[in-house]
């Protein structure tokens, strides 16, 4: 009867105990608050022509942390991070990747970070001698212009 009753009480207090400090029940994880002592970085990507948001961009840290994706309004917030130097890099489909400089966060600091993308242009030439090409394209055309197929030019009128 003793031994029924003791564990009883233990499972009362593991019942307890996971009451109030959580469990994770396979539901997702629960939200929890910055641990004390850590900072954050409050990141924005941006297009570097437009100056739109970005969204669904990679963020990663050196040293490694855990990665982040921009959501639509292109900003992430890096949090529960130890005081210390970072380096942020930033992805996207069609932009090059961008890395931040070496950031320095203060024990409970939060940081606002700004990295701007520039698209990846969508042509590109491999050609070691496309200047020269283009130059001898152009001479032979002023040597002898193509003819005005436009139909206006040198028209007699009649239709």
């Amino acid at each position: 009867m003793r031994l029924r009753r003791a564990a009883s009480a233990a499972g009362s207090v593991l019942f307890a105990l996971l009451s109030v400090f959580g469990c994770d029940d396979g539901g997702g994880d629960p939200v929890k608050p910055d641990p004390v002592g850590t900072a954050a970085f409050e990141l924005s990507v941006t297009d570097l022509l437009s100056g739109e948001p970005i969204a669904g961009a990679t963020v990663t840290t050196t040293p490694e942390t855990t990665s982040h994706v921009t959501g639509d309004d292109g900003t992430a917030r890096l949090s529960a991070l130890l005081a210390g130097s970072y380096e942020i890099a930033v992805s996207a489909e069609g932009y090059a990747p961008a890395k931040s400089d070496l950031l320095t966060l203060a024990e409970g600091e939060s940081l606002a970070v700004s990295i701007t993308l520039d698209m990846i242009p969508l042509y590109t030439s491999s050609c070691a001698n496309c200047h020269t090409n283009i130059n001898a394209l152009l001479a032979s055309l002023e040597a002898d212009p193509l003819p005005d197929l436009s139909g206006e030019a040198g028209s007699s009128g009649e239709g």
